[in-house]
């Protein structure tokens, strides 16, 4: 009974649960994950195909490697007993069409090291793109599509602020 709750509640809030296994380097995971993903995830050899990461958009790729590089390095020399990450991306499904994804996950280390990774990964991309939507709305004027006058200020600070950007108009 038990059991089938948990699976009614995940597919319910479209997640897939995953485990990897990194001395082992194997994955393991729930039927939704292939109903989510649309693609076989490779089950061996994962550190290898998540570090390529073919398949994540390529705006996403270096925070997805950079994520799996921060578990590799993971080291348990903390007081929380427990830390949970997340991080977005995007993943290309069968009909290449990218949709957001969540990854929220949490390490188990054996003698200060990871030794599993466990978690879900959620569709988020009807959430995310409405937060994008709202946002372009938010930002910009609707009749003339420019920055609306309380944004545009908040943007010309951002650039004053920041010592990498140029601050004087190009010379001809």
């Amino acid at each position: 009974m038990k059991n089938d709750l948990y699976k009614q509640a995940i597919n319910l809030n479209q997640m897939a649960v995953f485990e990897w296994n990194l001395l082992e380097d194997t994955l393991e995971f729930d039927e939704m994950m292939k109903v989510l993903i649309q693609h076989d995830l490779p089950k061996t050899h994962v550190k290898r195909h998540l570090l390529v990461a073919k398949l994540i958009h390529r705006e996403d790729r270096t925070e997805f490697r950079n994520q799996v590089k921060k578990i590799l390095n993971l080291e348990t020399v903390r007081s929380i007993p427990f830390e949970d990450f997340e991080f977005d991306f995007r993943f290309r499904t069968s009909n290449n069409y990218y949709v957001w994804f969540r990854a929220m996950y949490r390490a188990e280390f054996q003698n200060k090291k990871v030794v599993k990774v466990f978690g879900f990964i959620r569709n988020e991309d009807k959430t995310l793109k409405e937060q994008e939507e709202l946002k372009a709305i938010i930002e910009r004027d609707p009749m003339t599509g420019l920055y609306s006058k309380t944004h545009a200020p908040y943007l010309v600070n951002q650039i004053l602020s920041d010592p990498s950007k140029k601050k004087c108009a190009p010379c001809y």
